[in-house]
């Protein structure tokens, strides 16, 4: 295991805030039901850019993996389970 560099992280951190998003999309629609003009326009203008920021996040990070084999650290691993994850919810497979 070596150290874990700024980008490890800062993927990391995008990983799990789209993973918050994309969770606070499901409790809306399926429990909280809000219906606010504000919300609605802040949900349309993020969720196409985040679907495809999310799956080029999970392209980058698994290019990442595999050239990067000796510098393999919990946050890359962690960070291309979450974005596959969120792939296969957002496009249904």
């Amino acid at each position: 295991m070596h150290g874990v560099t700024r980008t490890d992280r800062t993927v990391l951190v995008f990983s799990l805030l789209a993973a918050a998003y994309f969770g606070f999309l499901a409790l809306d629609s399926l429990v909280f039901k809000l219906d606010s003009i504000l919300l609605g326009v802040v949900r349309e203008l993020l969720t196409i850019p985040l679907i495809v920021a999310v799956a080029a996040a999970l392209v980058f990070s698994a290019v990442r993996l595999l050239t990067k084999r000796r510098r393999v650290n919990l946050c890359n691993v962690g960070s291309a389970l979450i974005l596959f994850t969120l792939n296969l919810v957002i496009w249904g497979i």
